[in-house]
C-alpha cells in the first residue's frame, strides 16, 4: 500500500506563472486561451475542473498521445504551454490535460505540502482520466505524466499508485517516499530539480532515484547545478526530454493481483503444508460470468514434491467472492498402486491444469500420475502416466481420474503431461504436450499427441517429433500456444530455456535458447515457462535470474511478463513487467487461464520452501510470504478477440 509521506516544506512561495491574471480568469492550470474548460463531476460528489487541448485536424481513426500536465502550487504547469505550442503540435501532436487543484488548501494526492493538510483530488482526478479517455481519440498505452514543484509531488504519488497508467513520468521539483519506489519501478521516469532549491530540497529527487535504482529501475535524472526551485522552463525546453517521452508506450494491459486464498483449508499457513500449482479454468453460463475453477495441490513441506488429493477455489463472479477450498479426495485422490519392495504404492493425480474443451463443452483437466511409497518424495524411475479428469458443473465436482492409454513403445518408460499447457483445435482434437524418459535415464525428452476427446476420453490420434537435450535432465514440461497460424512450443532445460516453432503443432524447427532481443540470456532455467496469448500479440510468462532475487530458490520470482518477438523469437526486454512481486517463496508452477475477452488470469501459490539452507520457509519470515494463491488478472485495453478459440 502507497504510504503517506510528510512533506513539509518550508514556507518559500512558488509564483504563479502567469502571475498578471487574475486567479478567478485563469484557465485551470494556467493553460493557454487554446485550451477548453471542463467540470467533471466524481462518484465521491466532487467537482474537477481541468483544461484541455484537443489538436486540430485530427485523423478520424487517429489514436494519439495524452500527457496530463500537474501545475505547482502557484496555479501553473509550464509542460502545458510548451506542448500546446504550434511548433510541438507540428512534431507531436497530442491531446493535453490541465487540471486543477486548489494549491492552498488541497493536494493532488495524500501528502502534507508545505505544511498544509488538504484534500487529495487524487480520486476525482483519476475518474476524470478515464473519462477523457473514453470520449476521445487517446492512445491508452501512451498517457504520460509531469508536474512542477507541487505537481512534481502529484506525479511521484501518482505513479506510486497508478503505475499502470501511464506510459512516462517527469517529476519536476518533486519528491516522495523511497519506499514506494519498489510500486513504481516499471514505470520510465525522468526527473528534474535544482541544486539550490530552497522550497523542495534537491534530496527529493536524489532520494528517490537512489531507492528505484536499488530496486532494478532505471531512472533518468537531471540536476541543474546552479538552479534553484524554478528549473520548470529549463526542464520542458529540451527537445530530449520530449523525445524521450513521446518514445514511451506501456503494454496493452493493466494488471489486478489478487488473492484467491491463504494457508491450508481456509486457515493460516502453518510451516507444514502449502498450495502448489494452482491453476484455473472455466465453465462458461449463458448470459451470466462464468464459473471459475481453481485446482490446488497440497505439498507437504518436510517432502519433496509430495502432494495430495486436489483441491478447488470456485467462484461465479469473477473472483469478488470464493467458495473452497472443496476437497476432491474420493476422486482426485490418491489410490492404492500395487507394492514396490514390500511396501505400498500410492498414486496421486498431480501437476493438473485444468482448460474448457470447447466442442464437448467440458472442462477437462490434465496432468500425469505420481508414485509414492512413503512421504519424502516420488518413487524414482516408477511408470507415471498422463491423467484426466472431467469437471461436473452440475454437481460441482470432478470425475475419478483417468489415465491415458498410450502407444507401446513408443514414449519410453515414463511419460507425463503434468504443468504443460494445450491446445484445443476447432474440430476439437487436442494438442497435448508430454514429456517422457527411457528406463534409467534421467533425460526428459518433449512431444506434442494430438487427441481426440469424447468428452469423457482421451484418445492418442498421432505422435509429433521428438525434441531432445541430451545434457543434465533433458527437457520436461513443454508448454504449446498458437499465434496467428503458427504454434509455439517452449521447454525448460536445467541451464536455461528453449523454444522451437510449427506449423502445425506436431512438427518443430530446431530448438532456439530464449534470449532478450540484444541476444543475451534471457535468464529462466530450471523451471516452468507458459503463454498467454492475445489476438494482438504473443507473451512468455517467467522467471529468470537477475532480478535482486538471489535469495530465492532458483530465482524462481519474481513471476514476469514479456511480449514475444514472433520472427525473431526473442523476448522484447523493454515490454518485461512484474506479474507477482517476490515475497521470498518460490514460484514457477503456475497456469494460464482466458476468462473472458477482457481478462486472462495467471495463478500462482506461494510455495513455501527455500531449500537447501532453510528447508521450510518458517510462519513469521522476513519477507512476507504466507501460503498465498495468487490470480495475476490481465486486464486489456482492447478485447482478446481469440480468447476462447484454442
Amino acid at each position: 500500500m502507497r504510504s503517506t509521506y510528510n512533506l513539509l516544506l518550508g514556507t518559500v512561495l512558488v509564483l504563479p506563472m502567469i502571475a498578471a491574471v487574475p486567479a478567478q480568469d485563469r484557465l485551470p492550470g494556467n493553460a493557454p486561451a487554446t485550451f477548453a474548460v471542463h467540470s467533471f463531476k466524481a462518484s465521491n460528489g466532487q467537482t474537477l475542473r481541468y483544461s484541455l487541448f484537443v489538436p486540430k485536424d485530427l485523423p478520424q481513426d487517429a489514436r494519439l498521445p495524452l500527457v496530463v500536465c500537474l501545475h505547482g502550487s502557484g496555479g501553473g504547469t509550464h509542460a502545458a504551454t510548451v506542448l500546446s505550442s504550434p511548433e510541438q503540435q507540428k512534431k507531436r501532436p497530442c491531446f493535453l490535460l490541465a487540471p486543477a487543484c486548489d494549491g492552498r488548501g488541497d493536494r493532488w494526492v495524500k501528502a502534507e505540502f508545505r505544511g498544509g493538510k488538504g484534500r487529495a483530488v487524487e480520486p476525482e482526478l483519476i475518474e476524470a482520466l478515464d473519462a477523457v479517455g473514453r470520449k476521445h481519440q487517446i492512445e491508452p498505452t501512451r498517457i504520460y505524466l509531469t508536474g512542477q514543484s507541487m505537481g512534481g509531488v502529484g506525479t511521484w504519488g501518482l505513479i506510486a499508485a497508478h503505475p499502470q497508467r501511464f506510459a512516462a513520468a517527469v517529476p519536476v521539483c518533486g519528491r516522495w517516499d523511497p519506499a514506494d519506489a519498489k510500486n513504481m519501478m516499471e514505470v520510465p521516469i525522468w526527473a528534474f530539480h535544482g541544486a539550490k532549491d530552497n522550497a523542495v530540497p534537491v534530496s527529493g529527487s536524489r532520494d528517490m532515484v537512489e531507492a528505484l535504482r536499488k530496486v532494478g529501475a532505471k531512472p533518468k535524472y537531471t540536476e541543474y547545478p546552479n538552479l534553484g526551485h524554478g528549473v520548470w522552463g529549463d526542464a520542458y525546453a529540451g527537445e530530449a526530454l520530449w523525445e524521450w517521452v513521446f518514445a514511451q508506450q506501456r503494454p496493452a494491459y493493466r494488471i489486478q493481483l489478487d488473492t484467491i486464498t491463504k494457508g491450508l483449508e481456509g486457515k493460516p499457513y502453518d510451516g507444514k503444508k502449502c498450495y502448489t500449482q494452482a491453476r484455473a479454468g472455466i465453465v462458461p453460463r449463458e448470459g451470466r460470468e462464468p464459473r471459475i475453477v481453481v485446482t490446488m495441490s497440497p505439498l507437504l513441506l518436510t517432502g519433496s514434491d509430495v502432494y495430495y488429493e486436489l483441491h478447488e477455489m470456485r467462484s461465479d463472479d469473477l473472483g469478488k467472492t470464493w467458495t473452497g477450498p472443496i476437497k476432491h479426495l474420493d476422486t482426485l485422490g490418491r489410490r492404492p498402486g500395487g507394492m514396490l519392495d514390500g511396501k505400498p504404492v500410492e498414486v496421486v493425480c498431480g501437476d493438473f491444469w485444468p482448460k474448457w474443451h470447447a466442442k464437448s463443452g467440458k472442462l477437462l483437466g490434465t496432468g500425469h500420475t505420481i508414485a509414492y511409497v512413503d512421504d519424502k518424495g516420488p518413487v524414482a524411475n516408477r511408470m507415471i502416466s498422463p491423467t484426466c479428469s472431467v469437471y461436473d458443473a452440475a454437481k460441482g465436482t470432478w470425475l475419478p481420474w483417468t489415465t491415458l492409454e498410450l502407444p507401446e513403445g513408443k514414449l519410453g518408460h515414463a511419460c507425463g503431461a503434468g504443468c504443460t499447457q494445450r491446445v484445443d483445435l476447432p474440430d476439437g482434437s487436442i494438442l497435448l504436450p508430454v514429456y517422457h524418459r527411457e528406463k534409467d535415464s534421467r533425460f526428459a525428452r518433449s512431444t506434442v499427441l494430438r487427441c481426440g476427446f469424447d468428452g469423457t476420453k482421451l484418445k492418442v490420434l498421432e505422435i509429433g517429433d521428438t525434441l531432445k537435450r541430451d545434457a543434465k535432465r533433458g527437457l520436461p514440461e513443454p508448454s504449446l500456444a498458437v499465434f496467428k497460424g503458427l504454434y509455439y512450443l517452449t521447454l525448460r532445460e536445467e541451464e536455461a530455456a528453449y523454444v522451437a516453432v510449427s506449423k502445425d503443432g506436431l512438427h518443430f524447427g530446431d530448438l532456439k535458447q530464449w534470449t532478450w532481443d540484444d541476444g543475451t540470456d534471457l535468464g529462466s532455467y530450471n523451471t516452468q515457462a507458459h503463454w498467454v496469448t492475445h489476438s494482438d500479440a504473443l507473451y512468455l510468462v517467467y522467471t529468470r535470474k537477475g532480478a535482486n532475487n538471489d535469495h530465492v530458490f532458483r530465482h524462481r520470482a519474481p513471476l514476469f511478463i514479456a511480449e514475444v518477438d514472433t520472427e525473431k523469437l526473442h523476448v522484447k526486454r523493454a515490454t518485461e513487467r512484474i506479474l507477482i512481486p517476490e515475497k521470498g517463496a518460490r514460484y514457477g508452477n503456475f497456469g494460464i487461464c482466458n476468462v473472458n475477452e477482457g481478462e486472462t488470469w495467471v495463478v500462482e501459490t506461494e510455495w513455501m520452501q527455500r531449500p537447501p539452507a532453510e528447508f521450510v520457509i518458517p510462519v513469521m519470515n522476513q519477507w512476507g510470504a504466507e501460503a498465498r494463491v495468487y490470480a495475476a488478472r490481465i486486464i486489456w485495453d482492447k478485447p482478446n478477440r481469440s480468447w476462447n478459440r484454442n
